[in-house]
């Protein structure tokens, strides 16, 4: 049985999380198997107790410094910092864990914080980041797209009367407008 906390191994290099490089797979599938051999950690598939570690949104966009939606946080590199303390605690903790899984953040290209899914009297879109009031949607400077009816199969308007809902539920929970994203 494997130990309550395993060493971390030599192959984890701490200061290559936050960077992409290329993985040599078969030394890492090595050093991987004889890590494991020499501190008894047995296969996941032999666990009895099974516990599953869930991560939560771990794309490129997210974690990666120069990437567009990258979380700085308080230090300027928390994603970064988070990943470091996740692959050591998976390390420190391989032979409890049987199984991870991942997710990621995806959307729809048209979607309501896109750029596109909206327009002005001019046909110009708003530009990412720009944030959109509920006041902004009730006069109409921004309005829902209507080209993108047929494509979302939506009615134009219904549509309409949902984006003001959206902005309008957004700002009264005093959090945040909506914001385009890139």
């Amino acid at each position: 049985m494997a130990r309550a906390t395993l060493p971390i191994p030599s192959h984890f290099q701490h200061d290559s999380v936050g960077r992409i490089y290329r993985v040599p797979y078969e030394q890492r599938a090595a050093e991987a198997r004889n890590w494991a051999s020499h501190h008894h950690v047995e296969p996941a598939a032999a666990d009895t107790f099974r516990i599953a570690l869930l991560a939560v949104d771990l794309q490129n966009t997210f974690c990666m410094p120069d990437f567009e939606l990258f979380v700085a946080g308080r230090s300027g590199h928390a994603a970064v910092e988070d990943c470091r303390r996740l692959c050591e605690f998976l390390y420190r903790n391989l032979g409890h864990i049987t199984q991870v899984i991942a997710t990621m953040d995806t959307h729809q290209a048209m979607q309501i914080f896109h750029g596109i899914y909206l327009v002005n009297d001019r046909g110009e879109h708003p530009s990412p980041y720009t944030r959109v009031s509920d006041e902004d949607v009730a006069t109409g400077k921004w309005k829902f797209n209507p080209h993108l009816a047929d494509t979302l199969n939506l009615d134009a308007d219904e549509a309409r009367q949902h984006l003001l809902h959206y902005v309008r539920t957004l700002q009264r929970t005093g959090k945040y407008e909506l914001s385009i994203w890139p």
